[in-house]
């Protein structure tokens, strides 16, 4: 899952960069940030099957490290469509449940107070 981050990153960027400038031009590259993190997510997803967490039973820091990175490409990026997320059950259980932790309630409203 190293390259999640930056894939997921790149997929919703170019997909903001098209609607600040309404580029319909080659989508090729976007289409190829998007087609790699619809195969991470993809990866992500059978990891979780049939597991809690993304190691097994365990809460471990692969499930701190990787929900910012679903969260902004389907919230901050609007990306949801387009990388197909409603496919993927078993990660949207898995954000669910991260987001259901006590130690995350507090923090998910305060990780962008620096954008405003």
């Amino acid at each position: 899952m190293d390259g999640a981050g930056r894939q997921h990153y790149l997929a919703g960027h170019d997909r903001l960069e098209a609607l600040v400038h309404q580029l319909d031009a080659d989508k090729r590259p976007r289409d190829r940030y998007v087609t790699e993190s619809a195969r991470l997510l993809g990866v992500l997803d059978e990891q979780l099957a049939g597991r809690d967490w993304v190691m097994g039973a365990d809460y471990s820091i692969a499930d701190i490290s990787l929900p910012g990175w679903v969260r902004d490409l389907i919230g901050f990026y609007e990306a949801r469509e387009l990388v197909g997320f409603d496919r993927f059950l078993h990660v949207q259980a898995w954000l669910d449940r991260g987001a259901a932790r006590a130690a995350s309630d507090g923090g998910l409203g305060k990780v962008c107070l620096w954008l405003n």
